[in-house]
């Protein structure tokens, strides 16, 4: 029963990585009841978690916003001319 209870436990340092391993890969079956053991007995991480979550919504959302911006934008010929000149003699 210790061993299981060792392999279960996560501190919180590792717990937070695996949040953010979260966001960007999948987690394994064990990672994910490791997390979420570990989040139901730890306040601080269970609201880490929450925060981490909002903040990457509104990142993700602001960047795609930006991205809708940046595509409306054009740039004049002469510009195009000066950029292309600066490029070549560097």
């Amino acid at each position: 029963m210790k061993s299981i209870m060792n392999v279960l436990m996560l501190s919180c340092k590792k717990a937070t990585e695996l949040m953010e391993k979260e966001i960007h890969f999948r987690l394994s079956i064990l990672e994910k009841v490791q997390l979420r053991m570990h989040t139901k007995m730890c306040a601080a991480c269970n609201a880490y978690q929450k925060n981490n979550v909002i903040l990457e919504k509104s990142l993700h959302n602001h960047f795609l916003s930006q991205k809708k911006e940046f595509k409306s934008l054009t740039l004049s010929e002469d510009f195009k001319k000066k950029l292309i000149k600066n490029l070549e003699d560097n």
